[in-house]
């Protein structure tokens, strides 16, 4: 993961995981020593693709119309610099659309 893309460029980087933990300090430099010494093997893997646009923006519908029904209040989201904007973009073109 890139992180920290809020703070000044010097302090931008990847956030490393190895399962749940954190891969930094002494299994870092293992990994870097790993990789320059040629010391490790490629494994087969898969990439599978999936798009969850519909399901999410199925579920902000319902999240809102449950928490607060046919109200007139209105709502503003903003995603920064996030990901979410491509979805929020076609959330808002559909708000006159029925999400089932």
């Amino acid at each position: 993961m890139v992180t920290a893309s809020h703070n000044p460029p010097h302090f931008n980087g990847f956030k490393l995981m190895l399962g749940t933990q954190p891969l930094c300090g002494e299994k870092l430099e293992k990994l870097y020593d790993s990789m320059i010494n040629e010391k490790f093997s490629l494994e087969k893997g898969s990439i599978k693709t999936i798009d969850y646009t519909v399901s999410y923006l199925q579920f902000l519908h319902k999240d809102f119309k449950e928490n607060y029904g046919e109200s007139s209040l209105k709502v503003v989201w903003d995603p920064g610099n996030g990901v979410t904007g491509p979805i929020l973009q076609k959330l808002h073109s559909l708000r006159t659309l029925r999400l089932k």
